[in-house]
């Protein structure tokens, strides 16, 4: 994967050297150890964003999609966009 160091992009474009993940964990793959943190943590604990909503999420994690999306749903971090949803979805 990427091999960079925690950078600024740019003033509102931020890299930081973790994955997103189902739980806060140390990962190997392939012999590289990786941190990992779930969507709520990052959101509120790294990049102290708390109160204000993501526009645009896009994830490619090599089909660990399957065990982070739930873990997302669960955590609330999604609610207003499934709100969003169904009122749209009840017209």
């Amino acid at each position: 994967s990427m091999n960079a160091t925690n950078h600024d992009h740019s003033t509102k474009i931020h890299f930081y050297r973790m994955g997103l993940w189902h739980a806060n964990e140390a990962i190997t793959v392939q012999g590289v150890e990786w941190t990992m943190r779930t969507l709520g943590h990052l959101y509120h604990d790294l990049l102290k964003h708390s109160g204000r909503v993501i526009d645009y999420l896009k994830i490619d994690i090599e089909s660990s999609e399957w065990s982070v999306v739930p873990e997302m749903l669960a955590s609330g971090m999604m609610d207003n966009e499934i709100a969003w949803f169904n009122d749209r979805l009840a017209r």
